[in-house]
């Protein structure tokens, strides 16, 4: 590949912070908003659906024009059959990203859904949600909240991806490297030129829920105080 990611080694920090927006688009380049619309909470862990062990070990990086720059991306494809899901009565409530490492952040970047589209490649003509996160202070996890739920029809992709609105901004992204579920991709040649990383797991997550055939949502995963991580075991 023509850009190569920098890598960065910290000690991860023990208390994790959860900030749980509703869609509000905070101010380039400052703190994460302190408005109504925002909760900040504690909290050990988020998302039900990952590959990672939740411990970053170190962070991926495009450099400053990277946060602008829609080619240049990291990924996580989410196969729902991983998960114990099904199409068409799964539906995704949130997506979250690790912020565990300090680089003097914290810094806006881009995650969009996206779903598999032919031959399993995210298919980005379609935008099944989208937030800001902030990463690179090491504060802990960083959760969007969708303003409604969206039902997923197949397999998804959760995207951070460069932005026009980030230009001058760091993009980065931690990792998990004590296994590698090959979920993990990369590029910095737009969605054609995504290709499987060698670091081992981003830690992209997503909270997903099951959607009864009579309407009713069942409240599965961290509702009942289990995770549901992909593990060697999962065909």
């Amino acid at each position: 590949m023509s850009t190569i990611p920098r890598m960065f080694t910290a000690v991860t920090l023990l208390m994790v912070v959860a900030l749980v927006i509703d869609g509000s688009t905070p101010s380039r380049g400052s703190d994460p908003p302190t408005s109504s619309t925002v909760e900040s909470k504690l909290v050990s862990d988020c998302g039900n659906a990952f590959y990672d062990d939740g411990t970053a070990e170190d962070t991926d990086w495009f450099y400053g024009e990277g946060a602008g720059d829609p080619d240049k991306m990291f990924a996580v494809k989410f196969v729902l059959a991983d998960f114990g899901r099904t199409p068409g009565n799964t539906q995704i409530t949130s997506f979250c990203a690790a912020n565990q490492m300090d680089w003097g952040g914290p810094w806006p970047n881009e995650v969009f859904i996206y779903p598999a589209g032919p031959g399993g490649m995210p298919d980005d003509s379609t935008v099944l949600g989208q937030g800001t996160i902030y990463t690179g202070d090491g504060q802990g996890w960083y959760e969007v909240t969708l303003v409604a739920p969206v039902i997923l029809t197949g397999d998804f992709w959760l995207v951070n991806r460069g932005d026009p609105a980030w230009v001058g901004e760091d993009f980065n992204m931690d990792f998990d490297s004590s296994s590698d579920a090959g979920q993990s991709y990369i590029s910095s040649s737009g969605i054609a030129g995504l290709e499987s990383t060698t670091v081992g797991n981003y830690m992209l997550r997503a909270t997903l829920e099951t959607v009864l055939p009579d309407g009713g949502i069942f409240l599965d995963g961290f509702e009942s105080g289990d995770t549901t991580a992909w593990s060697d075991s999962v065909p």
